[in-house]
């Protein structure tokens, strides 16, 4: 009983290390999200900070699918997340992207933000 024990431990040891040689269909890869790389194409100048969607469409194409399901900002210099600063949003969401105006801030600045979508791994623009 004790060598089943110790050999069916083994077969299950051994199965655990060796990687399926099958692949995903495409659909599965597909249909997996992942995040894009991080986008920061103004400086909290000016107006403000604006990582618009629109504006990174045009500066960045095919590198933004059409519909993110979510968004993430952080400060481009210590990478805080956006939630954590107490600073006021115009916009912040997937259909605008991220917009944050000086003029909504009680110091009068926004910090500088990156941001990053969830898109599907393998999208067509």
């Amino acid at each position: 009983m004790i060598k089943l024990l110790t050999l069916t431990f083994a077969a299950v040891l051994l199965l655990g290390y060796i990687e399926p040689s099958h692949q995903q269909p495409e659909s599965a890869v597909i249909n997996r999200l992942c995040w894009t790389r991080w986008f920061n194409r103004d400086r909290a100048s000016g107006k403000g900070d604006w990582e618009s969607l629109k504006l990174l469409r045009e500066e960045y194409p095919g590198k933004i699918c059409r519909r993110p399901v979510a968004i993430q900002a952080v400060t481009a210099l210590r990478e805080t997340p956006a939630e954590q600063t107490r600073q006021k949003f115009y916009a912040y969401n997937t259909r605008s992207g991220f917009i944050c105006r000086n003029k909504d801030q009680k110091r009068g600045r926004c910090f500088d933000y990156k941001v990053r979508f969830r898109c599907p791994c393998k999208f067509e623009v």
